[in-house]
């Protein structure tokens, strides 16, 4: 789901970018819309669309109602889980690839043969941390983007390029 509210909290009280996104079960996968930020409240309408049709975890939608909810997709960062469970069907993954920036993949490995291989999409590990009361660890998996400056638009250029993604600071 996706809360203008917390959305706000959560940016007000941070010094980093911060985008507004919510995660879709698509068909049988899951795919990552990250909204520039500029109109919050019609994303948030969007996201409102998505939260009704998807009620339970047993629920999803399919690409012609993600496509009426969202409408012009170039406008978001899409990233479907590619090379992670559960991933988006090829077929939606294809019917989407224009729009596409790039593709989660769930460990270092698959982030690495991902990268190499330029028949995937370029490679993003996250470290899926599910914020809960009592948490000790956080979980470090991440991915390094070599931008001048961080905005949405720089941010949108650099997935689509593997060369600009690295799983260390160094690299």
């Amino acid at each position: 789901t996706f809360l203008k509210s917390q959305f706000e909290t959560i940016k007000s009280s941070l010094d980093i970018l911060v985008l507004p996104g919510i995660e879709v079960d698509l068909g049988i996968g899951h795919i990552l819309v990250i909204s520039n930020g500029e109109d919050l409240n019609t994303f948030e309408g969007k996201c409102r669309l998505v939260q009704s049709d998807i009620p339970d975890k047993d629920s999803s939608i399919d690409l012609d109602r993600f496509k009426e909810i969202f409408g012009d997709l170039s406008k978001y960062i899409l990233i479907p889980h590619s090379d992670k469970n559960p991933s988006l069907h090829h077929s939606i993954l294809e019917k989407l690839r224009p729009f596409i920036d790039a593709g989660e993949v769930g460990s270092i490995k698959k982030f690495l043969y991902a990268y190499k291989n330029p028949e995937k999409l370029p490679p993003v590990l996250f470290s899926d941390m599910r914020a809960k009361s009592g948490l000790k660890n956080i979980p470090t998996k991440a991915t390094f983007v070599d931008v001048q400056e961080l905005n949405f638009g720089s941010l949108k250029d650099a997935l689509n390029t593997r060369g600009r993604l690295s799983l260390t600071k160094e690299e």
